[in-house]
C-alpha cells in the first residue's frame, strides 16, 4: 500500500476498536475489559492470518494458536448471529434471552466462556450462572431505549 493510501486510513479506528464498538452495541452486558481483550485478540489473530498466513509466534505452540482461533471463531459466530438479530430490529430482551439467558443458550454461553467473555458456569447451578452472566434485570452497559 502506498504512503498516500495508508495515510487516508489513518483517521479510521483500528480493527480492534471497530470490533469492540460493534460488539459493545449488543445488549449482552459483557464486561468492558473482557470485551476489549476479546476484540484485541480477534484483531491480532486476523492480522496474523491475513498478513502472515497463520501462526508466527515462537513462544506458543501451533496447536495453541489453532485452539485460540477456534474459540474466537465459535464466539464470533454466535455474536454475529446476535448482531444480525439486533440490526433487523429484534427486541433486545429476546436477543439477550437467546444469547445468554435461557437454557437453549448453553452452547453460546460455553463459547463465550471459552473465548474469555464470561466465566464458565454449571448450567444446573442458577446461583453460579447469575455471577457469570449479568441478568437482564441488571443495568446493562449499553441499554437500548
Amino acid at each position: 500500500m502506498g504512503k498516500k493510501k495508508a495515510l487516508s486510513y489513518k483517521t479510521l479506528p483500528n480493527l480492534a476498536q471497530r470490533i469492540f464498538d460493534t460488539l459493545n452495541a449488543l445488549p449482552l452486558g459483557f464486561d468492558q475489559k473482557r470485551l476489549r481483550a476479546f476484540a484485541d485478540d480477534c484483531a491480532k489473530l486476523r492480522n496474523e492470518l491475513a498478513h502472515y498466513g497463520g501462526h508466527r509466534g515462537k513462544t506458543t505452540a501451533y496447536s495453541d494458536f489453532i485452539s485460540s482461533v477456534q474459540k474466537k471463531n465459535n464466539a464470533l459466530a454466535a455474536l454475529y448471529h446476535a448482531l444480525v438479530l439486533f440490526e433487523i430490529g429484534l427486541d433486545p430482551t429476546v436477543i439477550r434471552d437467546w444469547a445468554v439467558e435461557r437454557p437453549p443458550s448453553f452452547r453460546r454461553t460455553w463459547y463465550f466462556a471459552e473465548a474469555g467473555l464470561i466465566d464458565h458456569v454449571d448450567p444446573s447451578d442458577q446461583s453460579q450462572r447469575a455471577k457469570a452472566v449479568p441478568q437482564s434485570g441488571s443495568t446493562l452497559q449499553n441499554p437500548i431505549p
